[in-house]
């Protein structure tokens, strides 16, 4: 190995392959890869890195001789309790250290770190670290989310790194930060799109798709989901408590959406609107009836918490058409929107309001209910209905949750939860129309 030929080698495939929109989980492993084959005897790198998502924090990659690389997220709060305080890596960010090497064998061996003893236990004898901050390091490094990248190098050869060793990561960190800083941004934006618009629309923002009048029409299972008594339980309850709320709400809806493999286009006010498609009508239509049983199921449990705490429940009404949709932009040039229109929309909206006059907490139009499987729970016959939206009037039919909190439900939750019920309470509860009774989930 000579530092020249290294760094050339590696420089080459840096700029390649950010130019080729590389993942991190490909840099991490290219590169470590590459340093070893290039004589530096590497058995483990790591990179962490902040990210904006909902449900995590930060990334690790960790990438190992022997088994390559594999990854793990970090949920938001989560560095208090997995041992980052303790780590070099927030000494480094905390003291603004861009280098830090510790011999972990031998005579010169300091373990000032938890892990260092992990790391000799392991066989690991020198390590060395390098912080690269996508900004100047006083702005990157200010707040409580640092922006850069972290990285660490550990070999097993005895007597540890050498100086030429130690010169060629030094060379090669701040180049890869540069196709790892587009990497990260490129993943933040997708994050971003798909969080705040939905994955299809946001992927077709990202794709270039944001002209005024840009459209692309599709034909789709459309879920609409609504929480009632919003105004009220806001005026009862405060801000605070009923945020807490919604959000128990929608992750009964939006979940269960998600689980069977729907896409969520928008939160309407205090409501969940949702597609399915396949190339397969019933077999969107299955899904959609699928994830409107784990809806209620969810609910269900909910209610049963909220009932034990003598808090009042929640009621919501599901209505579920099938028709033509638009993924389109709206707006002005200054500020747009992309957003779902078309017919279809504005009639399952209307079919969701019947659900607040019949005792059927769900409501399919006549589309969707030809589309179901034969083990579909029993539906009732509502009548045509004209909505407005609707040429003609709207076959509709309704169903209990009697049914559906039984269809394809988990092993067991049937004989746990439901089956103990009284013959009383659960006629009660089909009268209601909502799940307010105080039987909770138990595990089977």
């Amino acid at each position: 190995m000579t530092d020249d030929s290294l760094s050339r080698a590696l420089a080459d495939w840096i700029m390649e392959s950010a130019l080729n929109g590389a993942s991190m989980t490909s840099l991490v492993e290219g590169a470590a890869n590459r340093v070893l084959g290039n004589g530096v005897p590497l058995r483990r790198a790591h990179v962490t890195f902040r990210t904006l998502h909902p449900s995590f924090e930060s990334v690790s990659l960790v990438w190992r001789r022997e088994e390559g690389v594999f990854s793990q997220e970090f949920v938001h709060g989560s560095a208090m309790h997995n041992g980052w305080t303790q780590s070099p890596f927030a000494f480094m960010i905390q003291n603004g250290t861009k280098y830090l090497r510790r011999r972990l064998t031998g005579e010169s061996a300091v373990l000032d770190f938890p892990v260092f003893e992990e790391f000799v236990e392991e066989g690991f004898t020198d390590y060395f670290a390098v912080t690269v901050p996508f900004d100047s390091r006083e702005i990157a490094l200010a707040g409580n989310r640092p922006d850069g990248i972290a990285t660490s190098w550990i070999t097993d050869r005895a007597g540890g790194f050498s100086d030429a060793h130690i010169a060629a990561l030094q060379h090669l960190v701040p180049r890869l930060a540069v196709a790892c800083k587009l990497a990260i941004r490129e993943q933040i934006a997708r994050n971003v799109a798909n969080a705040y618009l939905g994955n299809s629309a946001g992927q077709q923002v990202l794709n270039g798709h944001i002209r005024l009048g840009d459209y692309e029409t599709i034909n789709a299972i459309v879920w609409f989901a609504d929480l009632r008594d919003s105004t009220g339980r806001l005026e009862r309850l405060g801000m605070e408590r009923y945020l807490a709320l919604l959000n128990g709400f929608l992750e009964c809806a939006a979940g269960a959406v998600q689980v069977e493999g729907g896409e969520i286009l928008a939160y309407p006010g205090d409501a969940v609107l949702a597609i399915f498609r396949n190339e397969e009508p019933a077999q969107a239509a299955e899904a959609a009836l699928v994830a409107a049983a784990e809806f209620r199921r969810r609910l269900f449990d909910v209610n049963a918490n909220l009932a034990e705490m003598g808090q009042d429940t929640l009621e919501a009404g599901l209505a579920v058409h099938q028709g033509e949709i638009a993924f389109g932009n709206i707006g002005t040039g200054g500020r747009q929107a992309f957003t779902v229109i078309g017919p279809a929309v504005n009639v399952v909206n209307r079919l969701e309001a019947i659900t607040k006059t019949e005792s059927h907490p769900v409501v399919l139009s006549a589309a969707v209910d030809g589309l179901l499987p034969p083990d579909a729970p029993p539906r009732h016959q509502l009548g045509g209905r004209q909505v407005r939206g609707s040429d003609a009037p709207i076959g509709v039919f309704g169903m209990e949750d009697s049914g559906l909190l039984r269809f394809r439900a988990p092993p067991g939750y049937a004989e746990t939860v439901l089956e103990p019920l009284s013959a009383t309470l659960e006629t009660a509860y089909n009268k209601a129309g909502s799940a307010q009774m105080t039987m909770s989930r138990k595990s089977s």
